[in-house]
């Protein structure tokens, strides 16, 4: 008795920059797989074919930071069956260049009070 496919994407949720793609127990005689990714309109963003190894198919999606933020359906076709799992695509983190610190300063006014402190960056 053979065992069930199981269909992996992780990291979901993603950042855009790669996709790890897993598909276990593929029948035997499929030599390739389509994958493909649309968003939630149905518009095609992604697109490729890929070669099945020993009836398992492991993968990396370089996806570089093109794909727009949101909700996306992953399809993959292998011979006559279609696996299909859902892909969130979180927005990037703005990058920090440097270092922020926090200096603490006294108010040059006679009697004033504690330190304030400004942003440095």
């Amino acid at each position: 008795m053979s065992s069930a496919p199981e269909l992996s994407l992780y990291p979901n949720p993603n950042r855009g920059d790669q996709l790890m793609i897993t598909l276990s127990a593929i029948e035997e005689g499929v030599s390739t797989v389509s994958i493909e990714m649309h968003d939630l309109f149905g518009k095609r963003v992604s697109a490729s074919t890929i070669a099945v190894n020993d009836g398992f198919l492991s993968t990396t999606l370089e996806l570089n930071g093109t794909i727009a933020a949101g909700m996306y359906q992953v399809t993959i076709t292998a011979g006559e069956r279609i696996y299909s799992e859902r892909l969130v695509i979180q927005p990037s983190q703005i990058p920090v260049r440097g270092s922020l610190t926090f200096a603490p300063i006294r108010r040059a006014v006679p009697g004033g009070g504690g330190p304030l402190c400004f942003l440095i960056g």
